[in-house]
């Protein structure tokens, strides 16, 4: 699969069960580079500057991360002159040359509980420092990542695939349905009707789908074209129950599915 993001084209592909992604190739920042000082506040900071189609600034922290106020200096930091377009920030602990824990605070949104573009960005990071292996576990609040950066230059990162959460898209039929003045009601009436101009004994069988004050919506096996005029049947097969005009229609596989309105 090819998935356009913000980052570029994502390329995952099942691997087991979990999914590996190709994350492309890592730009370095040609001018603020490997361990580039940053002063925020009261501390001092050391920020290597990784894209990964996105801006990260990737800090290595002797500190256990999991006390740090991520919450204090990430908006500074995003928001710091050196950053003219902002940046996601990464703080880093090195465990050993396999593993790392990260806590990552993302421009425009805060700290959130992990970042493929992030962990990808800090195990590059690492690797340029000499800190890790070509090949890292990264540690982050929503579970584990496998991240790899062979000598071929592309980025791989493998991990789980979970729900975590299911929506709802209203489409444009679902929206027209709010806004109709009369609303409609779903029903299966099969109903009786003629065309005008057809001989009076001919007559026609359609299944109402849904139903109004003001019109049907109906499927029948007779091709119908906008504009024409029906009329529904009583159940003598003779009176006139109600007429009605063509609106829309959609003709497929042999059946018609057609939208009239109440005259």
């Amino acid at each position: 699969m090819e998935i356009e993001t913000l980052a570029g084209i994502i390329r995952p592909e099942r691997a087991g069960k979990l999914v590996k992604v190709d994350m492309g190739e890592p730009v370095l920042d040609a001018e603020k580079g490997i361990d580039y000082p940053l002063k925020v506040n009261d501390h001092a900071f050391k920020v290597t500057c990784v894209s990964m189609g996105n801006p990260h600034a990737v800090i290595f922290m002797d500190e256990d991360i999991s006390d740090f106020p991520v919450s204090v200096y990430g908006p500074v930091i995003e928001s710091h002159p050196l950053f003219p377009n902002k940046t996601n920030i990464e703080f880093v602990n090195v465990l050993n040359s396999k593993e790392l824990r990260m806590r990552v605070w993302e421009r425009g949104t805060g700290e959130t509980m992990a970042c493929g573009t992030g962990a990808s960005a800090s195990a590059v990071a690492a690797i340029l420092k000499g800190l890790t292996d070509r090949n890292v576990t990264m540690h982050l609040a929503g579970g584990d990542l496998d991240i790899k950066w062979p000598v071929n230059g592309h980025v791989y990162m493998t991990g789980p695939a979970v729900e975590v959460f299911e929506g709802r898209i209203a489409n444009l039929a679902e929206r027209r349905a709010e806004q109709r003045r009369h609303p409609r009601k779903q029903c299966q009436t099969v109903l009786d009707f003629r065309r005008k101009g057809e001989a009076k004994g001919t007559v026609h069988r359609g299944t109402c789908m849904d139903i109004s004050e003001g019109g049907v919506g109906m499927e029948t096996e007779v091709e119908l074209k906008p504009g024409e005029l029906l009329s529904f049947l009583k159940k003598d097969g003779q009176s006139v129950l109600k007429s009605a005009v063509v609106i829309w229609s959609t003709n497929y596989e042999k059946k018609c599915k057609a939208g009239l309105m109440f005259i």
